[in-house]
Order: C-alpha cells, then structure tokens, then sequence
C-alpha cells in the first residue's frame, strides 16, 4: 500500500511542477505579448509626431475631395482622408495638389494590379480591418509593399506576432487538461459569454487595446485561444467586444 502511495505522490508531484513550468511559460508568452503591444504603441505615438512635421510641408487636397483609383480594371473611390491615411503611401501622394502620376481623361489613376487584393487595402485604410486567411495577409503585404503603405505592413507584422503568441499558449494548454479555466463567477468581470459551453471550453469576447489589427465585422472576426493567466493583461478590457476568444 505505501509503494502504491509513493508512486501517486512521485507522479503528483511530477504533474504540478510541468504545471508550474507550463504556467510560467505562458506568463513568459503573455509578457512578450504585452511587450508587442507597447512597442506598437510608441511607433504610432512617434509617427504621429513626425507625420504633424511632415504635414505640413505636403499640399493634400481638401479632405472630403473625391480621388478615384482604377486597379486592374476595377474604379475604387473614396476621400483624400481615407486614401491619405498614410501620409507617406504612393496613395497619399497622388492625393496632393502636385501628384507625380498623371490621371486618365476622366481624372482616374490607373494601376495595372490585382483589384482583389487591393479591396482589402481600400477596407483597411477606411476601417483598418484585416482579413484571416494568411494566403490573402501575404498578397496584402506584398501590394502594401508596392503601395509603400507602411501602416498596413505594420499591422499585418503585429497581428501575425500575436497570432503566434497566442497558437503557443493553445498548444501548452492543450498539454495539461487539469490546468483551471475562468469559473462562471468570472464571466461579467472579464468579458460576455456568449451561452454555449463544453465542459471546460467557453466562447468569449474581448477587446484589445490596439484596434489597428483585429477585425472589427461580424463576419470577419477573428477566433484566436487564451488561456485564464492572461485575461489580467493590459491588452484585454471588458469594453467595446471585437475579438472573440475561444476558451
């Protein structure tokens, strides 16, 4: 009998130090997730310093000025404001009252490229969203290079590197089903249920501090996995919910 209770002691005692490993891992991935956030924050902090610098030696046209672009075939229209979200874009320049290309006879800007990668260029200057699958990031990013839309290139970086954080805490998580979960009593304080549960596994939704890089549609929302250690961070709030987090 006390052989049989030494062994499920040396084996407890086994299963709570992965635990504690596992656990100070994820804190490690939540840290280097925190730390991505607030670099984000200080390049857009120091860029909207040096774009106020910029301004004003570029001539824009008014704001609301209507600038028409056909890509491939297919006419985007939209205002300066949205075209001249990045100052520094190929599109931004042509917003000005001296743009380096010439337009059609009709007053259009033609650019011999895909028309379907460039409507998710057009849908993130005007709402900075993004879409999920990663073949269609990659395609963005490359015309975002194209374009010289920094700000685009710079949401996709961090929106990959979050993904990545994340798909590694689901995958320490998935090690160890005794690891404890966010308890009902929980629920009104770190985000809204959404009524559906499996034993451990609950459908939240959150909201991040850097809007640049998460969808904000219903139908493009993005289903990421995060484990109870991390909902204490500052990157998550119980506010505006637009991203759903699988638990």
């Amino acid at each position: 009998m006390d052989g049989i209770k030494d062994k499920y002691r040396r084996e407890w005692e086994t299963l709570e130090k992965e635990e504690a490993a596992l656990a100070q891992e994820k804190k490690k991935l939540s840290d280097e997730w925190v730390s991505i956030e607030k670099q984000q924050q200080l390049y857009e902090k120091d860029r909207t310093a040096f774009e106020k610098q910029v301004a004003s030696k570029l001539d824009f046209l008014a704001p609301d000025t209507i600038v028409h672009f056909n890509v491939g075939g297919k006419l985007f229209k939209s205002t300066v404001s949205v075209w001249a979200r990045d100052r520094f874009s190929i599109l931004a320049q042509l917003c000005t009252t001296q743009p380096k290309l010439c337009a059609d006879g009709r007053g259009h800007y033609f650019f011999d490229r895909d028309w379907l990668v460039f409507k998710f260029i057009y849908a993130f200057l005007r709402d900075k969203t993004l879409p999920e699958s990663m073949d269609t990031l990659r395609d963005l990013y490359y015309e975002a290079s194209f374009y010289r839309i920094t700000l685009l290139r710079h949401a996709i970086e961090a929106y990959l590197k979050s993904c990545s954080s994340i798909a590694q805490v689901h995958a320490g998580y998935a090690t160890d089903p005794s690891l404890a979960i966010v308890r009902e009593n929980e629920w009104s304080t770190h985000g809204r249920h959404d009524g559906t549960q499996s034993d451990r596994w609950h459908h939240w939704i959150f909201c991040a501090t850097s809007t640049d890089v998460i969808p904000r549609t219903t139908d493009e929302v993005t289903t990421v996995t995060i484990d109870a250690t991390m909902l204490a961070t500052p990157q998550l709030t119980p506010m505006t919910p637009i991203l759903a987090v699988t638990m």
